[in-house]
Formats: structure tokens, sequence, C-alpha cells
């Protein structure tokens, strides 16, 4: 089916079960998923073969020709969130969201749903993961206004911006901890206690000419208005496993799945 003229493009990766002759078992109704993707975005959508955790979970990627500073300032101009829930996210994610319950609801012996969501602005790369059941399709438009409203506390002394941001990321307290900071593990992860408030605590950012990375304390922030010093300093320290075997965001043309060696450490 043709495609409206867009300047949005959505990239949608699943891992399904093999079976002989190199194929896969298809989620029920994709076809017409990405005939309904197609009337909106310039639209991609592969299934890959996988045999273990997160099979039919969503990865998906959305390449939008907007400045997230510029979505920013219409918060910041008190535009707000009127405009958020009903222009600029309307325009690339709900077409999207609508989609995905449809495919969800034909797929009832699967629990289909995002399980990372990678927003490529012109200027800045936003990749949210799923900490609970549908964390993303309900958090989103609470999360890309917060993120708007945070954005200028986000900005190092130099003046540079972050070219990632990962959210959330979680303070690991265990006492053999290899970092104080890090994303949530497909396997064996011991932070068993999340809710969607763990999307507005900590996030990771990364900053591509001052080549350093950043946790960002939300909490912090509302107490010190205005400090962006407040960010915690830490160094990049990111395992990778095979290409696409991971869910790390330095690896930026890869959309796939997280895992224990390739999760984001955040120092």
């Amino acid at each position: 089916m043709a495609h409206k003229q867009t300047t949005i493009a959505v990239k949608v990766l699943y891992w399904a079960l093999p079976i002989p002759e190199d194929q896969i078992i298809p989620l029920e109704g994709i076809a017409e998923f990405e005939d309904d993707l197609s009337r909106d975005y310039v639209a991609v959508v592969h299934g890959r073969s996988g045999d273990c955790g997160g099979l039919y979970d969503l990865s998906i990627e959305v390449i939008a020709n907007i400045k997230l500073s510029d979505v920013a300032k219409f918060i910041a101009e008190g535009v707000a969130f009127d405009l958020l829930k009903a222009g600029v996210a309307a325009l690339f994610l709900k077409p999207l969201l609508s989609a995905v319950r449809r495919l969800r609801a034909k797929n009832t012996q699967e629990k289909v749903s995002i399980d990372e969501l990678r927003i490529v602005f012109k200027d800045c790369e936003v990749t949210i993961d799923s900490i609970v059941s549908n964390g993303i399709e309900d958090n989103y438009e609470l999360i890309l206004t917060m993120i708007a409203r945070h954005y200028q506390h986000l900005r190092l002394d130099s003046g540079e911006y972050p070219f990632q941001l990962h959210l959330p990321v979680f303070e690991d307290i265990e006492a053999d901890r290899k970092s104080r900071f890090r994303q949530i593990l497909e396997v064996d992860e011991t932070i068993v206690q999340r809710s969607s408030e763990d999307y507005f605590k900590y996030w990771g950012t990364y900053y591509d000419l001052a080549r350093c990375s950043r946790v960002y304390d939300l909490l912090i922030r509302h107490r010190y208005s205005g400090r962006s010093a407040r960010s915690v300093d830490l160094a990049e320290a990111c395992a990778r496993t095979t290409p696409g075997s991971c869910r790390c965001p330095s690896s930026m043309s890869v959309v796939g799945r997280r895992c224990n060696a390739g999760s984001r450490a955040w120092a």
C-alpha cells in the first residue's frame, strides 16, 4: 500500500520462533500491521529467528525530521502539553501505537508489546526501555513531556546537549555491583521492584563532543532548579555481544534485544 508523503520512518524488528526451511512463525496479522504503518510512515517490519526470551516483543526505531530542542522549546514557551499531545506526538507516535494495539488484539496467545522504542530526532537519539507491562505505550506522552521540560538542564557547561538519551537507568544497590547505574537486564535481574515512576528518576546521557556520559537525576533537579551540575559524572562501560543481540544505545545501527552482556553500565 502506498504511503503518504512523510518525513517519518519506522523500523519494527521482532524475534519469532524458527521453523524448518529457514522460516519463522510470524505474528498473526503482521502484513496488515505493516500496511497500517505504511499509511503514515515509510515503514519496514522485519521478523528474525530467535529461540530464547523476548519472542514477539517489538523493538521500534522512529526517525523523525524534527529536533528534540524544538519540542523542548515549544514546551518551555507554554505551548506545552496540548501541542505535544495533539500535534508533535500524534504526528510520529500515535498511529504507530494504535497499530501496535491492533496487532496485539490479533495475537492473544503472545504477549505482544514494545520492548524498546528509539526515536531518532535530528539532534538527539532517545531510547526508552519497557520496564513494566505496556510501560512505553502507557507513559510515552508524559515521558516526552518530561524530557522537554528537563532538556535545558541536560546541557554541559560547554553548551553541548546530549547526543543520546537513554531511559530509564537504575541505581544498583547490590554489594557486588559492577557499576552504580545500569539498564534493566532481560534475565537474572535483581531489580525486581519497578513501576512507571522509574521512568522519571534517572536518565542516562551521552555527549558526543565531550565524549562523556552522565546520569541525570530528575528528583534532584526538582530540588535544585537550574542546576544541571546535579547530574552525576560517569565513565561509559559498554560490553557488547554480536551485532543485533544486545540493545546497547551505542550500537546505533541496530535495534535489537537487551541482554546481560550488552547492557550498558552507567558507572
